[in-house]
């Protein structure tokens, strides 16, 4: 407890350390009072010196989910933990790098997100096929070329094996083109379905 002088009564006024540990350690930290006045930290490394009470708190920085605004109830001295989670890039299907689709593959898996909110059945993305030849393992070839893949359906076909807490797969996708005999794509009235985990 720190003693402080109280204006109106003359008398002492009871203040508690507030130490807020914030990862980033570069979070933007702002408290306000119950009249939503912002109150000042002690000292730069987010500790402040509170009279007994209730306060809010909001955390942010850039790159992660903002901490929306907490209840904080102050009545001995405390510290606070707070650890942002960083934030989701959720680009559209058609221009998402490799790398955005695993994350946002593994969030929708880990239950964060559910992926149909952010793409739609009927969107495109283009991939690039390396030219194989056909060997003992594998009688297929191609030459190389671009095919469109085109989402068909959310959450629908089963998965082998549960991931996380999802049994069906993310996205079911097929390829709007086929192979044909001379290795290169055509139109097709079908398409090859492959299910996106």
């Amino acid at each position: 407890m720190i003693g402080g002088i109280d204006k109106q009564g003359g008398g002492k006024v009871e203040k508690f350390q507030v130490i807020f540990n914030l990862t980033p350690s570069n979070a933007i930290l702002v408290v306000k009072d119950l009249q939503g006045q912002i109150i000042q930290p002690i000292q730069e490394n987010n500790i402040y010196e509170l009279v007994a009470g209730i306060y809010t708190y909001t955390v942010s920085a850039e790159g992660y989910i903002e901490k929306e605004e907490t209840r904080l109830e102050v009545y001995q001295e405390t510290s606070v933990d707070v650890q942002l989670q960083k934030s989701l890039e959720t680009p559209p299907f058609s221009t998402a790098t490799d790398e955005q689709l695993e994350k946002m593959l593994t969030a929708h898996y880990n239950g964060e997100i559910d992926i149909a909110d952010y793409w739609k059945v009927g969107d495109t993305r283009l991939v690039h096929l390396n030219a194989i030849s056909s060997t003992s393992d594998v009688s297929e070839s191609h030459v190389e070329q671009d095919m469109t893949m085109v989402i068909l359906d959310f959450n629908h076909d089963n998965l082998k094996e549960q991931l996380g807490s999802r049994d069906k797969a993310a996205v079911t996708i097929q390829c709007r083109e086929i192979l044909g005999k001379n290795g290169t794509s055509e139109s097709a009235y079908w398409w090859r379905r492959k299910s996106l985990c």
